[in-house]
């Protein structure tokens, strides 16, 4: 009897994901770190926007209504320093969930960074939010990059 061999896993296919800003929000919680879970020292702090809005691209999600959190996370600001010890190896900026009509996307960036994105939003020269990483598998796809943009041109993602 011949051996059966052995299934190769595919190789990760990439995808761009742009996604058009209708709506925000800004939204900031403050407490006591009652629970080690959410991170270290004795407070407990999440500096966030919440958007609304729409995909454009890629066609199979096109007018998909989304909402995305982008996190300030303190931790992100440390891991650039020269002596920074990773505990651990990134997979991704964000994640994106897409389970029947449900679309959510969680991304964290530097917490600094969170009022100037909001002032950007506000002023309107950030229209747009264009993330790129796997494609999406089991209704899930981790994000790798994201970018902050004021236009668009879709005839450059075929």
């Amino acid at each position: 009897m011949p051996k059966r061999k052995r299934a190769r896993a595919q190789a990760a296919e990439y995808w761009s994901y742009i996604f058009e800003i209708e709506d925000w929000e800004p939204s900031y919680m403050f407490s006591i770190n009652d629970d080690s879970r959410f991170g270290r020292g004795p407070y407990w702090e999440h500096l966030g926007i919440d958007v609304t809005g729409t995909f454009i691209y890629p066609e199979r999600a096109n007018g998909r209504r989304t909402t995305f959190t982008i996190g300030g996370d303190r931790e992100i600001e440390e891991s650039f320093g020269p002596s920074y010890q990773s505990r651990y190896e990134p997979r991704g900026v964000a994640s994106l969930t897409m389970r029947g009509s449900d679309t959510y996307v969680h991304a964290s960036v530097v917490h600094d960074a969170i009022p100037f994105i909001a002032a950007m939003i506000t002023a309107g020269r950030i229209k747009f939010l264009l993330f790129h990483g796997e494609s999406v598998y089991r209704g899930k796809a981790t994000i790798t990059s994201m970018h902050f943009q004021r236009s668009v041109d879709l005839a450059d993602y075929p």
